[in-house]
């Protein structure tokens, strides 16, 4: 296998008055406030800080596909040889297109010219904060990931929820969950998980099917072949979901491709907990875990509030500096 890793990055303006004019052709109702989770399409104004970690701490990369419909930062450098901007149109087939709806577009990421077999997804409230080695996201050609089983249970109209009780369908209509276990025992009861979660593995081991799994909001390592056989034997879902020009409840999204690679096996057992760590911009912590130097990751999500930005901003400056070859 290619020994090459490359990363994707999928990004969007949504003050861009184009996309905005665009994306009101599609969507119902889009002059609602909040409509449609309009937080999603925000910039955090921290993007710069992304590339700046992926430069200083994964040197090792090949390539990096910056992922929009066709817009981009103006601090961007294009002329960069180690990026480049990749519109929807590149790599989507038209009848998917326009699209708002990000699960359409991760869903197809393996099409995109040139990109290497192997390859890590990266949204864009994603920090690298620490040196990272391709070890830390493939080992033996394989993806580094967790599998601990979890329930999922979806309150009332929280498509989010429901999505990912649509990804269990996809794996359990697939897999018998016993030969699974059976077949990858020491993927499944790994002592590198912990005794808390292998605990939890074994508890829950009674279940018939998959009831949901633990996920990690962090950057996901992804094989393109796993996006094809999921695609192959799952063609009619995902095409569905990729018509919808913006996220149902209906959709499945792309943990479909991770929750694939824990009941085939298809991956290598790592603790991802140690490695990265999900907070918000409104936590008073956030700052703190930055400067910290305790993890490799960070998710900052936004969460609606951003009291705690200028903080965060601040940190990440602090260990970034320097602008990156990446910024003009």
């Amino acid at each position: 296998m290619d020994n090459k890793i490359d990363v994707v990055i999928t990004w969007v303006d949504g003050s861009d008055p184009e996309w905005l004019k665009e994306k009101a052709k599609y969507v119902p109702d889009f002059n609602q406030v909040g409509s449609f989770e309009d937080k999603r399409f925000e910039d955090n104004m921290m993007l710069k800080y992304l590339f700046r970690g992926i430069e200083k701490n994964m040197p090792w990369v090949n390539h990096i596909y910056f992922v929009t419909c066709g817009h981009y930062p103006k601090w961007l450098n294009l002329n960069n040889d180690k990026i480049t901007l990749v519109k929807h149109s590149d790599f989507m087939p038209e009848e998917y297109l326009p699209t708002f709806n990000s699960n359409s577009i991760i869903l197809n990421l393996h099409k995109i010219p040139n990109l290497s077999e192997k390859f890590v997804y990266f949204n864009d409230d994603f920090f690298v904060l620490k040196e990272m080695k391709e070890v830390d996201f493939f080992k033996k050609d394989k993806p580094c990931l967790m599998s601990i089983e979890d329930i999922t249970v979806a309150p009332n109209n929280d498509v989010f929820w429901k999505m990912m009780l649509n990804n269990l369908t996809i794996i359990n209509k697939n897999f018998n969950k016993k030969q699974s276990k059976k077949h990858n025992f020491n993927k499944w009861y790994n002592l590198k998980y912990g005794i808390r979660n292998i605990y939890k593995n074994f508890c829950l081991r009674k279940f018939s099917k998959f009831a949901g799994f633990y996920d990690s909001h962090l950057p996901a390592p992804f094989l393109k072949t796993t996006f094809s056989e999921v695609w192959d034997k799952n063609y009619d879902t995902l095409h569905k979901t990729c018509l919808s020009k913006y996220r149902t409840s209906n959709d499945v999204t792309e943990y479909t491709m991770k929750y694939w690679c824990y009941a085939s096996g298809n991956f290598y057992p790592i603790n991802t907990d140690r490695m990265g760590i999900y907070t918000t911009e409104s936590s008073k912590k956030t700052a703190k875990i930055i400067e910290s130097n305790k993890y490799k990751l960070i998710c900052i999500n936004d969460d609606g509030n951003s009291s705690c930005k200028e903080e965060i901003i601040k940190a990440l400056n602090k260990i970034y500096p320097e602008k990156s070859g990446f910024e003009l």
